[in-house]
């Protein structure tokens, strides 16, 4: 099995039980062969492997997981083996990522039945191309039933099952972002509100590229305003956002015209065109229509429209549909949640 579409087959045999003649004859030569006796040798043969099938795409790799209360870590179970782990979190740190990818595994088992979330929070980071980056990884959830009862359910129910996904986009941009940060102004975000998303604002500042991308603002309430033109001057953007000002009023749609318009006028052609809009609140009365006729606008002049609903009185369900799909739709209940979010989509925006 030397060739396969011009391909080549690498082996990794790990522990005593392996059968060293068949996986030889599995990668076709011996020199192919890695042979691991032990978990704790696995990164030496994959950093081996990175140099000779593939470029090492990142390097200082930290992966952190921590359990949610409903669920007891199964500490026999995690592989490879980590740096660090407690009843509660499991930590890996490794010095290269190959381009072929790597696995991580554990498992946990429920404390009680109902739909639960199989951890609290999973993040990574690592550096590439001389930047440190950091990713969250979704939250998946299970759904736990109780024993079996003699009559089954008439209707089976869905069971989500936790899945590590390689979502970060690593590709060096070639292609610049046009990104506009559409922000609510509306009397309704004096204090806490308005100060988290500035200072979110700040964080998706912070990962873009300031070489290709460029950023603007535009604010919105009863009006909308141009805060500042798309630039690459973000350092200037970032000092425009002390200076909004608070007004009653919702206009959703008169902020997502302003910032389509800026789009339209200065966007480069080629790059990628986006908006990230945040609200705290529902539309203006009588205005929602016409927000609904400017988010299928930017779907079709192929605008990346991205919504954050901030605060339990965001429409989450109305933003939902202006957001180019569900994936680029947002809550955050609480104003701390929005650093993650901004941070997610920051290092999405090359990749879209």
């Amino acid at each position: 099995m030397t060739d396969l579409h011009g391909g080549l087959v690498y082996v990794v045999g790990l522990g005593d039980d392996v059968v060293t003649e068949l996986l030889v004859a599995i990668a076709g030569d011996a020199e192919r062969y890695f042979f691991a006796p032990s978990p704790d040798q696995l990164t030496g043969i994959y950093s081996q492997l990175s140099g000779t099938v593939g470029e090492v795409v990142a390097t200082d790799l930290t992966l952190r997981d921590e359990m949610g209360a409903d669920m007891r870590l199964e500490p026999a179970s995690i592989q490879p083996p980590p740096a660090a782990q407690d009843a509660g979190s499991v930590t890996w740190q490794l010095p290269v990522a190959p381009a072929g990818g790597l696995r991580f595994s554990l498992r946990v088992t429920p404390q009680r039945t109902g739909r639960l979330p199989t951890n609290r929070l999973a993040t990574a980071s690592y550096t590439a191309d001389g930047r440190r980056y950091s990713f969250d990884f979704a939250v998946p959830q299970v759904l736990v039933l109780g024993p079996a009862s003699p009559t089954p359910p008439p209707v089976p129910g869905r069971v989500y099952l936790p899945v590590v996904l390689k979502e970060a986009c690593l590709i060096k941009r070639q292609v610049g972002v046009d990104l506009v940060l559409a922000l609510d102004s509306s009397s309704s975000m004096q204090g806490a509100k308005l100060a988290a998303a500035v200072a979110a604002a700040r964080g998706l500042l912070a990962e873009m590229e300031p070489r290709t991308d460029r950023v603007g603002l535009v604010s919105f309430d009863g009006q909308a305003r141009r805060e500042y033109v798309i630039t690459q001057d973000f350092e200037a953007v970032s000092r425009r956002l002390d200076q909004l000002v608070l007004s009653p009023g919702t206009r959703i749609d008169l902020g997502l015209e302003k910032s389509l318009g800026e789009l339209e006028s200065r966007g480069r052609e080629g790059s990628r065109r986006a908006v990230v809009l945040l609200t705290d609140g529902r539309p203006s009365e009588g205005t929602e229509a016409r927000a609904l006729q400017l988010a299928a606008l930017a779907r079709a002049s192929d605008v990346s429209l991205f919504t954050v609903g901030l605060g339990t009185d965001a429409d989450g369900a109305f933003l939902g549909a202006l957001a180019r799909d569900s994936s680029y739709a947002y809550l955050a209940p609480r104003g701390e949640d929005l650093a993650a979010i901004y941070r997610r989509i920051a290092v999405s925006l090359p990749c879209r």
